[in-house]
């Protein structure tokens, strides 16, 4: 069908009940059988008598909060001191049950407690800012804690390295002395192996007479270098 209401008119016709022969907006002619069933139809009503629900339990609930459970339609309107309960004008007047008990008006009544509760919540907001400043000083104190280690932890790695190279340094020099003192002892043992080659070939090539004739200085020097060495072996 060409107008755009046809599915309208089945939601009005299912809601309200009637039977209407023709379409609402442009009036023409409707047969049950032409009609289209509109698919969001059932949703809306479901939600519109959904709303109508909670606003009539609302408005109830509203009625029954304010009004006297002894005395029907009666609202409440007097705070009883003695009891510490509301009530309404006939509670105060005639029941038994309040005789003789002091009562305030109840607006009055709500205005204290009105304000006590609106007191403990500025209490409160004023805590809850507290708390957050709080948190906030101690969240600034462990960043302040953490940069500390940081800085600290940089201080003692430079402080590492400093030694680590001032031992390096001074263990290179130590080797450089020992390196220098090994060619030393290297030069001179080679120097004296060949000295004992010479004699220990003089002796055995030489002759008795030949042998004494020889000159005491390769043997002294022998001597003089053996006993160097031994010193300076003795203080490494």
């Amino acid at each position: 069908m060409s107008c755009t209401m046809t599915c309208q008119a089945v939601v009005s016709t299912q809601s309200t009940g009637e039977q209407r022969q023709e379409c609402p907006h442009c009036r023409e002619p409707l047969q049950r059988k032409e009609l289209v069933k509109c698919r969001w139809a059932e949703e809306v009503t479901q939600q519109l008598d959904s709303m109508r629900s909670l606003h009539k339990d609302s408005q109830v609930m509203e009625r029954q909060q304010d009004k006297c459970g002894q005395h029907e339609g009666e609202k409440l309107s007097v705070f009883c001191i003695s009891c510490q309960m509301c009530i309404c004008h006939l509670c105060a007047l005639f029941v038994g049950q309040h005789s003789g008990h002091s009562f305030k008006p109840l607006d009055e009544e709500y205005e204290i407690h009105k304000k006590k509760i609106t007191d403990e919540i500025k209490a409160l907001k004023l805590r809850l800012e507290e708390l957050n400043g709080l948190k906030r000083d101690i969240n600034k104190n462990v960043d302040t804690v953490k940069y500390a280690k940081d800085d600290r932890e940089v201080e003692m790695r430079t402080v590492y390295d400093n030694m680590v190279k001032k031992l390096e340094s001074q263990l290179k020099s130590k080797l450089d002395t020992l390196k220098g003192q090994k060619i030393s002892i290297c030069n001179e043992t080679e120097f004296l192996e060949k000295i004992l080659e010479t004699v220990e070939r003089e002796l055995k090539q030489k002759s008795k007479s030949e042998l004494i004739s020889i000159p005491g200085i390769p043997l002294n020097h022998l001597m003089r270098s053996m006993r160097y060495t031994r010193r300076r072996l003795q203080t490494k």
